[in-house]
């Protein structure tokens, strides 16, 4: 029965984490939600709700409840993040267990998992059901890591109400904590070598059918914290503004010009980045570049140009900015006469696509 606990488990990360893959970081500094706001910060968490449990936040926390109908598969409800962490990190979150029956079958985890579903760990808090520990000799109530595909480790039995649940990651290797407030320090759980790729983060509680005894349950989460972290914000471009043509994603056709530039010509490339609405600058992010160039179709080796009008005699390729705005003044002086692609990445490592000519 665990060996079906642990693939389940991987596809429920998969269906609640999966965003998408990017790499470069964007900000690097600790994140604290203590979720006193009546409305979740929809720039910074997804909701997930899925086969019966529902999540929602007021009076100062999150809360997520399983009703008796809960059912399915996997069914399950909480947080996930729209960033994502690259490189080593330090997470924890606050629990409270307000409903919680004996035996009920649902586990209450901090996750973390690749960017692309494949992966996922978690500390958690559980309660095992009928199924889940029939001839393992488990406690009812407990904590435990989870590092699919293995079965779950570290399991030590509580009968805690309320705690913090914390996930580090050194390297490759995944280490889970509970905080013990009797002896007022974390409780190494397990630790293992697990996923060392980027990303997303969050909380929720689940359960599947074949362990749920169909009991009311109810949590809350609180204070959540990135204690240390690159934390990847998702980046929104607008630009480039005129005479140049708009972004467009990378490999798809750019918006050409309605005139072609004179050769010599100077060309100011400028762009503004958003995160939920809001315009990113230095030191918040770090600054777009310039990837790659191409003539006619044909790729240009820009490694050996000075396409940076403000500093023509270096090889620079990233912009630079005010209060607003991020700006890089293209030299075309190296240039030939043609038609070009120009693809620049953002903070978050997206890349777009921009074109013009010259003549």
């Amino acid at each position: 029965m665990l060996r079906k606990s642990n693939q389940i488990f991987v596809r429920l990360v998969a269906a609640i984490w999966l965003i998408g893959v990017l790499s470069q970081a964007a900000l690097g500094q600790a994140i604290y939600d203590n979720f006193d706001a009546s409305t979740p910060n929809t720039s910074f968490w997804s909701l997930n709700q899925s086969g019966g449990p529902a999540v929602s936040q007021g009076h100062g926390r999150v809360t997520v409840s399983l009703p008796k109908t809960s059912a399915g598969d996997v069914f399950y409800a909480g947080y996930s993040s729209i960033p994502w962490i690259v490189g080593d990190y330090d997470i924890q979150v606050d629990y409270a267990l307000p409903a919680w029956p004996f035996a009920s079958g649902v586990r209450v985890g901090l996750s973390a998992s690749a960017t692309d579903g494949s992966e996922g760990m978690a500390v958690e808090r559980i309660s095992f059901g009928d199924n889940d520990f029939e001839g393992f000799g488990y406690p009812t109530d407990a904590y435990l890591a989870h590092y699919p595909p293995d079965n779950p480790q570290g399991i030590t039995a509580t009968n805690d109400s309320a705690g913090t649940l914390r996930l580090t990651r050194i390297g490759d290797i995944t280490a889970a904590y509970f905080w013990n407030a009797t002896l007022g320090q974390w409780v190494y759980i397990h630790s293992a070598q697990a996923y060392a790729g980027p990303i997303h983060f969050g909380m929720s509680a689940w359960s599947h059918d074949y362990c749920f005894t169909k009991q009311r349950v109810k949590v809350n989460f609180d204070n959540f914290r990135v204690n240390s972290g690159n934390v990847i914000l998702p980046i929104t471009p607008v630009g480039l503004e005129a005479p140049l043509g708009k972004l467009v994603p990378e490999g798809s056709t750019p918006e050409y010009p309605a005139q072609a530039f004179k050769r010599g010509q100077n060309l100011p490339l400028q762009l503004r980045q958003l995160f939920g609405g809001k315009t990113m600058t230095s030191p918040q992010v770090t600054a777009p570049k310039v990837i790659s160039l191409s003539r006619d179709g044909r790729s240009v080796d820009i490694s050996t140009l000075n396409l940076d009008a403000k500093t023509p005699n270096s090889h620079n390729v990233y912009f630079s900015t005010d209060s607003k705005w991020w700006v890089y003044c293209l030299r075309t002086k190296q240039l030939k006469s043609g038609i070009y692609v120009i693809t620049l990445e953002m903070s978050d490592g997206r890349r777009y696509d921009a074109g013009f000519e010259l003549k």
